[in-house]
């Protein structure tokens, strides 16, 4: 195990279901270790079509919404996540000034996720998530998300392919500061509690550097999974996530 690897506690501790690989990506081989990273710069399906929103009642958010109301994002392309207690049906809804609102396509899962352009809006974008709750459908409060300048990671999806053995190893490009100067910052979203997953953080340059992800293959479940790890950059007040993906051979 490398000496600098640190074991992160999941920010959520919730379990998720193992999930199918993402199919398609065309990216360059971030391989090491026995393991297999791929990274992506996944572009968003936009459905940019305008529509009326009908009365849900009073605002409720859905579990775990990232990113909150009035972040900073230091990339223009932003995960928006966020989770239904059951397999159900939810869409997001997307304005630049809060009383048009756009479709921006829907899911069916227990966790969910958009890749959100900012550019389509200009440097800000409101956002917010319909939902089905059992019988019932609710609708977030408006969440507003602009872009900063700050630490952020390359890519906005990674790929890990794993077998069953400790020190899997894969790589992640993180831009605009030091890996090391943020290693204490770094942490995992969306990660079940018995996955073993940490980094190591090697010195690189005041303009960017590297991340290596350790991972033991024989605490995932057969199916892989897939998290979110994230940057906060507190010389800026920024954030920024990745979404890794984890498949196990």
């Amino acid at each position: 195990m490398l000496p600098t690897m640190r074991r992160m506690l999941p920010l959520l501790l919730l379990m998720l279901p193992a999930c199918s690989p993402v199919a398609g990506s065309n990216a360059a081989n971030n391989s090491g270790g026995g393991a297999t990273g791929t990274v992506s710069g996944v572009k968003g399906t936009a459905i940019y079509d305008r529509i009326p929103l009908e009365d849900l009642g009073p605002p409720l958010d859905p579990i775990y919404l990232w990113p909150p109301d009035k972040s900073r994002i230091a990339s223009t392309e932003f995960w928006g996540i966020w989770q239904t207690r059951e397999r159900e049906s939810a869409r997001m809804l997307l304005s630049d000034d809060g009383s048009l609102w756009r479709y921006f396509g829907e899911s069916s899962a227990i966790t969910h996720d958009r890749l959100i352009d900012m550019t389509r809006f200009g440097s800000s974008v409101i956002f917010c998530v319909e939902y089905q709750d059992g019988e019932k459908r609710f609708r977030s409060r408006p969440r507003t998300v602009s872009f900063g300048q700050g630490a952020h990671f390359k890519d906005r999806e990674m790929r890990m392919v794993i077998e069953r053995k400790p020190e899997q190893k894969a790589e992640i490009a993180l831009v605009g500061v030091d890996p090391a100067t943020v290693a204490d910052d770094l942490r995992f979203a969306q990660l079940p509690r018995e996955v073993e997953i940490g980094f190591a953080c090697p010195r690189g340059e005041p303009t960017g550097g590297k991340i290596i992800l350790v991972a033991d293959g024989s605490t995932f479940p057969p199916g892989g999974l897939y998290c979110y790890l994230e940057v906060p950059d507190r010389r800026t007040d920024t954030l920024d996530r990745i979404k890794v993906i984890v498949e196990v051979k």
